[in-house]
């Protein structure tokens, strides 16, 4: 049986099969939140009528963007936490 995970912040989100990671502990990175947040405000741009649904999914975005770049200063260059 195969996993598939669907959009929720789509206006036909139960229909649209989203882009699933591979590996199943891949974290996304700060600039891949990033991008997706910057994706959600373009598309808020565009649809009036699912504006404050897709501006509320930047906001979760950037707010795990923000996380993550914390989480990747604290990891350093080697990408391991520290001892």
């Amino acid at each position: 049986m195969t996993n598939v995970l669907y959009c929720t912040d789509s206006p036909l989100g139960h229909l649209l099969p989203c882009q699933m990671i591979q590996e199943s502990n891949a974290m996304l990175t700060f600039a891949e939140c990033r991008a997706l947040a910057e994706a959600k405000l373009a598309q808020a741009e565009h649809d009036e009528r699912h504006r404050r649904r897709l501006i509320s999914a930047a906001e979760g975005w950037l707010l795990l963007a923000s996380q993550m770049r914390r989480l990747e200063a604290s990891l350093g260059d080697d990408g391991k936490m520290p001892e």
